[in-house]
């Protein structure tokens, strides 16, 4: 079950234009599941003034986008699904240390060449789940979206292998769920200065 809103709001610093009338939109959809690959959708929406010509050029394409935004949602899915992967292999390198791999590809086997000693698990050729080597022919590229320690937004190129993007796509998004809520509420229960260990239960 999801859904999805869209509502007008207002600020005391947008102040009333000359000539212009801000209109005000409340649009709501409900979906669900109801196969493998289809899902039901139910919306309604509510737009004042009303007028024949403004329900045309703005309720219309709004509903529209509401619509087509469902298909984004998968792959939203998938990158949390990516980034919460990334938090548990970093964590386990820093625990552990990063493994020494063989300067080959993962995927075809094939040798890497150019590689600088000393940047391992730094380079554009090395998968950020693995750790493994990936050619530039088999490296996968994603955008992943971090929170900097300032609390900005920054968006970063990260490297996969085709073996990690297949087993985070086959990964439970509950079992990421729930050890994202696992995780928050330690966070909300310690203190600043400890650290938070992953819930390795699901990984077994």
């Amino acid at each position: 079950m999801g859904y999805h809103l869209l509502h007008s709001v207002n600020f005391p610093q947008t102040h009333r234009l000359p000539n212009r009338v801000r209109g005000n939109l409340s649009i709501i959809g409900f979906w669900r599941q109801i196969g493998n690959d289809t899902m039901e959708m139910y919306a309604t929406g509510v737009m004042d003034p009303v007028a024949s010509d403004l329900i045309r050029k703005l309720v219309v394409p709004n509903m529209a986008n509401v619509l087509l935004s469902t298909l984004k949602y998968v792959y939203c899915g998938h990158m949390k699904k990516l980034s919460f992967m990334l938090e548990k292999a970093y964590a386990d390198s820093k625990l552990h240390g990063a493994p020494n791999r063989k300067i080959i590809c993962v995927t075809c086997s094939s040798p890497i060449f150019g590689r600088k000693l000393g940047n391992f698990g730094k380079s554009n050729s090395t998968c950020k789940l693995c750790f493994g080597f990936v050619c530039h022919a088999c490296k996968v590229v994603r955008k992943l979206s971090f929170v900097d320690p300032d609390l900005l937004l920054s968006q970063r190129r990260v490297t996969f292998c085709t073996a990690c993007m297949s087993l985070v796509a086959n990964f439970s998004s509950v079992h990421c769920a729930r050890a994202r809520m696992l995780k928050h509420r330690t966070v909300n229960r310690s203190s600043a200065d400890q650290t938070l260990p992953f819930a390795d239960s699901i990984w077994e």
